[in-house]
């Protein structure tokens, strides 16, 4: 977090005196801006897209363990918990009182 803060202040101040007033290292600031993405982050990075994608194919009538198991059904492999917490961080919420619509609005009762 720290170093998120460094990098973010750099273009109003000068690296090294926020380093020094942070009580951290200019090399370490340094190592963590050139390190590769995590494989939870690439993960994410790649769930994101999708979840979006199927959230509006189903007209944002799903929550996250609907959604969860969407996405399981479609053969992608997660944790309930990261779906919710993506579904946050996208800010993609459930339409108030949406849900699917039937097909045809024909039940089988009707025929």
């Amino acid at each position: 977090m720290r170093y998120a803060f460094i990098h973010a202040q750099e273009c109003t101040h000068r690296g090294t005196h926020l380093c020094a007033t942070l009580a951290s290292s200019r090399r370490g600031c340094d190592v963590w801006r050139n390190r590769p993405v995590s494989a939870r982050t690439a993960e994410e990075q790649r769930l994101l897209p999708v979840q979006q994608r199927l959230h509006q194919q189903i007209l944002e009538a799903y929550g996250a363990i609907k959604l969860w198991r969407a996405l399981n059904r479609s053969r992608i492999r997660g944790d309930h918990h990261r779906v919710a917490r993506l579904l946050k961080l996208a800010s993609l919420e459930t339409a108030p009182g949406s849900r699917i619509p039937q097909s045809a609005g024909v039940r089988a009762t009707d025929q």
